[in-house]
């Protein structure tokens, strides 16, 4: 259809039998009058004129157009509804494979202080609730390399993020990292490539899978005084020193950080908004709300209305410690999932 006529009828929609365009001047049995016509002709474009000359064929035509928008919209919907989903999962994947390095590192941990590794290790005496959350930014050791190096941090270069951390609790690995090496260092960039699916919002167009350049984190952590995470110059917290209802995790919808590489949220320094234009704070791509993860494993889709001073309660220990999140954040639970382990 000519973009000129559709306007016009958008403009001017024509019953049939009654011109628009003059005080109702209804049409007599037949074809349209003389004085009729040349009403439309001063009032109506030609365009426009030729397809009310063809009322019959006009109302067809609306009603296929009328069928092609709400077809086009339900078809919208559902591919919306579908990338929520993606990252639905997506969440409930880091908050598994979060809960998964930690239960790993109590293990480690225990065997390291307590046990001797050429006797059976009773599961039941792993002590799980010591645990630690990975470090929000992994540094290269200026000292030898320790057979349980990943539990202690170096103090050299910043090597990558929690996220490249994470990975094996999330899918096997087919070759360790450098780890002298940071992230962007083509031997491990050729490793980490494949896994952006779990901390981005994909790559649908397939456009980087060849490339060596690393989609966006939508994935950040809450870092600061006080967070689960701590400052960065200290260990994260145990999972026994963390109440349930601390958020862990919150959804950016442009961080501008490549998900490998060491950037997160700061509390001291982030902007103090939600589902803003720019999408650095706290947001997501899809309009209405965010995806955060708490300490205790649950996925929650936060309606963007939730007031920020509400929502930053959350984000230190002693304040999660002091409100109820059922309370004060569950009114605004678009979606939320279950708990993982105890």
């Amino acid at each position: 259809m000519d973009s000129e006529v559709f306007e016009n009828l958008k403009k001017f929609w024509c019953l049939p039998g009654i011109c628009r365009f003059c005080d109702g001047v209804t049409r007599p049995a037949g074809r349209w009058s003389e004085l009729q016509c040349e009403c439309i002709a001063r009032c109506c474009p030609t365009s426009c004129r030729e397809f009310i000359n063809h009322g019959l064929n006009r109302k067809i035509g609306m009603i296929v157009l009328k069928l092609g928008v709400v077809m086009s919209l339900s078809i919208y919907g559902c591919q919306r509804y579908q990338e929520l989903e993606k990252t639905h999962i997506q969440f409930t994947q880091i908050a598994l494979a979060l809960r998964g390095y930690i239960d790993n590192y109590a293990e480690h941990d225990y065997i390291r202080k307590y046990a001797d590794v050429s006797k059976p290790i009773f599961l039941d005496r792993i002590p799980w609730e010591e645990g630690r959350l990975p470090f929000a930014v992994r540094r290269a050791s200026t000292g030898k390399l320790e057979e349980w190096w990943f539990l202690e941090n170096g103090t050299g270069e910043a090597l990558w993020s929690w996220r490249v951390e994470i990975i094996p609790y999330l899918e096997s690995m087919p070759a360790s990292l450098n780890h002298v090496e940071g992230w962007s260092s083509p031997a491990n960039r050729k490793i980490l490539q494949k896994y952006g699916c779990y901390f981005s919002y994909g790559d649908p167009q397939g456009s980087l899978q060849d490339s060596n350049l690393f989609l966006d984190a939508n994935a950040l952590a809450i870092t600061g005084p006080d967070t689960a995470f701590g400052r960065g110059d200290e260990y994260p917290k145990r999972r026994k020193e963390l109440p349930d209802d601390i958020i862990l995790i919150v959804e950016v919808r442009a961080s501008g950080i490549p998900w490998p590489a060491p950037g997160d949220l700061d509390i001291r320094t982030m902007p103090q908004t939600i589902n803003s234009p720019d999408g650095r704070g706290i947001s997501s791509k899809y309009g209405g709300g965010f995806h955060v993860i708490f300490a205790d494993g649950q996925v929650w889709f936060l309606s963007e209305k939730v007031p920020f001073e509400i929502l930053r309660r959350f984000f230190t220990i002693n304040e999660a410690t002091e409100y109820d999140r059922e309370e004060l954040l569950a009114p605004y639970a678009l979606w939320r999932s279950g708990q993982i382990g105890p």
